[in-house]
């Protein structure tokens, strides 16, 4: 029993395979549409490029006097890198973001709710952590990548009591990222994932009698004959 039921697992997945083939070139088609009414949507409601700047941090290495022992210095690096890795997260608090806000008071009219769509931040190792912001202004992505960055800086070492996490570069150019080329992307793959579902949702789950063996029972009755439908 459990044979034949993953043989008509197989032939229903078959079935799939051949009713996407048949229709290939009606695929192809839907796609060519939604893709040029993609490019089409760009054309209309054109949308702005995404700037982003980013600058980078690290835990210092700090030099030390001959009398403070080799334990000590391990155990404050140790907290500055804890620091930096956990504390990740406050970058993008609305409580930092907020006193960066009063930071930058009087150059740029923002909330600490805009600001917090546009910060990011990856971290490339223990020791260095990279700061983002994405605005459509490019001057204006480098000049706050620069601030948060110093904020988080000085928010670090508050911590930490000390200054052993330091700006490694500031942020001076930026990365252009094109919403155009998204737009049509994602309008060429609802063209796809819409005509291969719809094709196989009514194909594998609707009951239409493409085969004499689909009227075989599972008790292996037989088919005694087959009255044709005349219109």
């Amino acid at each position: 029993m459990e044979c034949q039921k993953e043989e008509e697992i197989e032939i229903d997945l078959l079935q799939g395979i051949v009713a996407l083939w048949r229709r290939k070139w009606l695929i192809a088609a839907v796609i060519v549409f939604t893709t040029c009414c993609g490019w089409l949507f760009t054309l209309l409601y054109p949308s702005v490029n995404n700037y982003e700047a980013t600058a980078s941090i690290y835990t210092l290495a700090k030099s030390y006097d001959s009398d403070v022992t080799v334990s000590a210095i391990t155990s404050e690096m140790n907290l500055a890198t804890q620091t930096l890795t956990n504390y990740a997260t406050v970058l993008t608090s609305n409580k930092f973001l907020e006193k960066v806000v009063v930071a930058m008071e009087g150059e740029y009219s923002l909330s600490a709710a805009q600001l917090q769509r546009m910060v990011s931040s990856t971290s490339a190792s223990d020791t260095v952590m990279y700061i983002s912001v994405s605005s459509s202004d490019p001057d204006l992505s480098i000049a706050l990548a620069n601030k948060v960055t110093e904020e988080f800086v000085k928010q670090m070492n508050t911590i930490t009591q000390n200054d052993s996490i330091q700006i490694l570069d500031s942020a001076n150019s930026v990365g252009v990222t094109r919403n155009n080329r998204r737009i049509v992307m994602m309008f060429f793959a609802i063209g796809f994932l819409g005509t291969v579902g719809t094709i196989l949702i009514v194909e594998l789950f609707f009951p239409q009698l493409r085969a004499v063996s689909q009227c075989v029972r599972e008790d292996s009755s037989e088919i005694l004959g087959i009255v044709p439908d005349f219109k």
